[in-house]
């Protein structure tokens, strides 16, 4: 297959190497087009009107790469529109951090499919719960089984969200569990760092999720998928709406 490779940590991150060689070394052909700097957070934002800075990276002989100096559905539009190639997945990640319910509202690596499936194209996002706990080597070996398991159910019409629990070398998860997403809170503290200027910081909020969730899944060591679409339409408040006309 041709698949695109984007994220949001950054062109060298650890874990869009280590995807793109695992990618790579099962003989697909891998394209990476990535931020040249951390753009974590940046959800699903794009660059108007703005210069993009596009510059080809010498990374590794088994695939080509591209850094952009915009966001990283940029990436992902980029990629889909201006190379030239017609691919058959776009894979976001592997994301340093989870993605896990609620947090799919500010993410990137999720943003990155989702731009994805408005140009026609399947797409996966994924994120390693505890990243700096975790082998990425290891951890990209579960999102081939993850392609390999589900590539074949994927459409343009939705991504899959999947989070991995942070596997080293020879740990196993305890399954793959195809779930709805949860809730996951944090509190908003922005920290004093001199005169008009702070950082946002915070800690997860303890919420009562139901059992089957992402959030609660992957805490007991699954491997969480869940499918996410770009219609944020409220649908079940439609009519309730006109029968206000």
């Amino acid at each position: 297959m041709n698949i695109l490779v984007c994220n949001d940590d950054g062109i060298h991150s650890e874990g869009l190497i280590a995807l793109a060689l695992m990618l790579s070394r099962k003989n697909h052909n891998v394209t990476v087009v990535a931020p040249a700097d951390n753009r974590s957070g940046y959800a699903h934002s794009v660059t108007f009107y703005k210069e993009v800075i596009v510059k080809k990276e010498d990374i590794s002989q088994e695939f080509e790469a591209w850094s952009l100096s915009g966001t990283p559905a940029d990436c992902s539009k980029y990629g889909l529109s201006e190379l030239g190639k017609k691919f058959d997945l776009v894979c976001g990640g592997i994301n340093r951090g989870s993605n896990l319910g609620t947090e799919v509202q500010y993410s990137g690596t999720v943003a990155i499919g989702l731009e994805a499936n408005c140009l026609g194209a399947k797409a996966i996002a994924f994120s390693c719960r505890n990243y700096k706990e975790a082998d990425f080597t290891h951890v990209a070996e579960v999102c081939g089984d993850i392609i390999d398991r589900f590539y074949d159910k994927l459409s343009d019409k939705f991504t899959l969200n999947v989070n991995i629990p942070p596997l080293k070398e020879g740990e196993t998860h305890n399954g793959v569990k195809v779930t709805p997403l949860g809730v996951c809170f944090y509190t908003d503290v922005y920290e004093y760092v001199k005169e008009g200027v702070y950082v946002l910081t915070g800690e997860p909020i303890e919420y009562d999720n139901p059992a089957d969730c992402d959030v609660e899944w992957i805490k007991k060591n699954y491997v969480t998928v869940t499918p996410i679409i770009y219609d944020k339409t409220a649908h079940a408040i439609i009519q309730t709406l006109k029968g206000k006309l």
